[in-house]
This record gives C-alpha cells, sequence and structure tokens, in this order.
C-alpha cells in the first residue's frame, strides 16, 4: 500500500530539564499557579436566538449584494449611492422553503445547537426563534429589483438562515469559564518533558523550527524570561 511509515532516524529527541537550582526555590516547592474553572453550560441556557448573540427585537436587513446579512437593523454604513433597500414581508412557506434548501436546518442537525428545540415549527414559529421577524430589509443594487418577487424573496430568506446558522455554530459553547480560581502547584505544571523535532526541515517556515537552547550559559535571567523562552 505505500503507507508513510514514521522512521524514528528522522527525529531529533530534545529534553527540557527544569534546573536544579529553581526546583530548590520556595516558588517551585510552596507556589502555585491560577486558572479559571470552567462550568458546563446549562441546556435550558440557550432557549432563544438572542442567546446565541441574534437580535429578535430588531429589523433585520440583508444585503444581497455581498451576500453579507447584518447583525443589527438598518445602518447608513450599509448603502453608497449605488444600493437600495427593499422590505421583504416573509411568511412561512419562504421560511419552509429555504430551511428545506439548507441541510444545516434538519431537526437532528439544529438540536446538536439548540438542545431546548422541540421542533421545526417551534422552530419557525416560537417568538424567541424566528416567529418575532416578521420583515427583513434587503439591501439591494439601484434599481436592479423593481419588484421583489418570489424567488428574489426566497434568496433574502435563505442569506438570512445561513447568517442564524452561522451565529448558532459559532456562539453555541457547552462550558464556559467562571470567577473562581483554581490554584495547582508549580512543580506539577513546569516539569521535566522532551520533544520528537523532525530533523529534516526543508520547506518549513521559519516558525516552525525547534532547536535546543542552553539556558545554563545565561544564568541571570529572570525565572519569568526563562520560562517564557523554554
Amino acid at each position: 500500500m505505500q503507507l508513510q511509515v514514521e522512521d524514528d532516524q528522522d527525529f531529533e529527541l530534545l529534553t527540557t530539564r527544569v534546573k536544579e537550582s529553581f526546583k530548590r526555590s520556595h516558588v517551585y516547592q510552596h507556589g502555585k499557579l491560577y486558572y479559571n474553572e470552567v462550568e458546563d453550560i446549562p441546556e435550558n441556557d440557550y432557549n432563544g436566538l438572542a442567546k446565541y448573540g441574534v437580535s429578535v427585537a430588531e429589523l433585520p436587513t440583508v444585503n444581497i449584494e455581498t451576500a453579507t446579512p447584518e447583525e443589527s437593523a438598518f445602518s447608513a454604513e450599509n448603502f453608497s449611492q449605488n444600493t437600495e433597500t427593499r422590505l421583504v414581508k416573509i411568511d412561512e412557506q419562504l421560511v419552509k422553503k429555504a430551511m428545506a434548501r439548507n441541510p444545516f436546518f434538519r431537526f437532528q442537525n439544529m438540536k446538536k445547537y439548540m438542545p431546548t428545540l422541540t421542533s421545526l415549527e417551534d422552530f419557525r414559529q416560537a417568538p424567541e426563534w424566528l416567529g418575532a421577524i416578521q420583515e427583513i430589509q434587503a439591501i439591494v443594487s439601484a434599481g436592479a429589483v423593481k419588484n421583489m418577487n418570489r424567488a428574489t424573496q426566497l434568496l433574502v430568506v435563505e442569506k438570512y438562515l445561513t447568517y442564524i446558522q452561522r451565529m448558532l455554530v459559532m456562539n453555541y459553547k457547552r462550558q464556559r469559564r467562571t470567577n473562581r480560581f483554581l490554584g495547582v502547584p508549580v512543580k506539577e505544571v513546569i516539569q521535566d518533558y522532551q520533544k520528537r523535532v523532525p530533523i529534516n526541515h526543508k520547506g518549513a517556515g521559519i516558525s516552525e523550527l525547534i532547536s535546543a537552547y542552553d539556558l545554563k550559559k545565561n544564568p541571570g535571567l529572570s525565572m519569568m524570561k526563562r520560562l517564557w523562552m523554554a
């Protein structure tokens, strides 16, 4: 099958050891490093689009020209001399068809990001979801669309749903950091370790090159600088 097999001869084993003088220090023996404790986010926290950063209380704007949906209501910054706006009234049939054309909006898939969702009908009609969105403001080329026919209206709804999809995926988190800090002994975190580094660096960028550095030659470096350089 000509599978590539990792050859030990192609790697160099670099070893980093904590200085014995530092191991004997009070910081190493008794010091702690602190980090934020994380907690699981209750599923019922995600009970509407607002929890994903999508405002349902303002008129959404979709730019058909750039296919860039806007999070907030209409802003003068969205317009130029070559564009104008059209107000699109959306109905359930438009939303149904737009959802059917996007594989993301299958109920089983949506449940991965919307744990409190009970049905597709709930997503379309509930005020905390799409039910509160009755109109979308579309940005179009000046004079390009005189009448917003159903095909254009469908495009507007599709672009808005694409924005919804992005916000759902980006903002659904299973855990969050808290204001509680946990202390971990320094000696449990800062320890000797080894790293296997490829010997052949052909084609590698400078940031990918890893080499050993003897800190014994710099005994005067501060502890934080030594840790940073390591």
